[in-house]
């Protein structure tokens, strides 16, 4: 954690000297994530809970948990990537982004982590990579709510402790909020406040199922 926070400090001053480089502001926010994430795993372990009676039912679904944790990291990375490439407002229609938008596919710009002179504020990409950056997220964000919505549905079935209940429902609570503020982000153009709720309720989700995911590994 004391080198993560000190590599931290380094990534903020390296967003500004490189005048917003995307692939320094997307590390700074997975950084941040990170940090959190690694203090509430703290707590945990410093927390003396038990499930009462245990919960050996949900054992199985560890590895499955695991999948859901680099599926939910990956999203919030391309999220980040999302909004460090200014590529949050590419689309404007709902449920595709654009009538033709398979033709402007550019995967190789979209995802270049090439480095150039100047400043890279208001994004520097073209329309077809922000584009395909948007689309990416979006069909994320359905990967991710799809089997996240089967993981807690799954964890509900098993589990025989109310804990375990409780949190599936939670999961799926948090994880549908999320999905409607990403739609929101689309239909209202990016206003500033559900941009900032997106970014704390994906806090939110990491936290839940990292509970789960903690829970099923050394407690259950």
């Amino acid at each position: 954690l004391l080198l993560l926070v000190m590599f931290q400090g380094a990534l903020g001053m390296w967003t500004v000297t490189m005048n917003l480089n995307p692939v320094i502001v997307m590390s700074h926010l997975l950084g941040g994530f990170t940090t959190l994430s690694l203090l509430y795993l703290l707590v945990l372990r410093l927390t003396p809970y038990r499930i009462p009676g245990g919960d050996h039912n949900v054992r199985p679904l560890l590895n499955f948990a695991i999948i859901g944790l680099v599926i939910l990291v990956l999203q919030i990375a391309l999220g980040g990537w999302t909004a460090a490439n200014y590529a949050a407002t590419a689309c404007t229609q709902l449920p595709i982004c654009e009538a033709d938008w398979i033709t402007h596919f550019n995967i190789k710009d979209a995802f270049s982590l090439k480095t150039g002179i100047g400043s890279y504020e208001f994004g520097v990409l073209n329309y077809d990579a922000a584009m395909t950056i948007h689309v990416f997220h979006r069909l994320g964000a359905i990967v991710t709510a799809v089997y996240l919505l089967w993981f807690a549905a799954k964890l509900y079935k098993k589990s025989s402790s109310s804990f375990f209940k409780k949190m599936a429902v939670l999961l799926s609570i948090v994880l549908l909020i999320q999905f409607g503020l990403g739609i929101s982000n689309i239909v209202f153009q990016l206003p500033i406040l559900v941009a900032v709720l997106h970014n704390i309720v994906a806090v939110c989700l990491v936290l839940v199922h990292l509970t789960i995911l903690y829970s099923i590994s050394r407690k259950a």
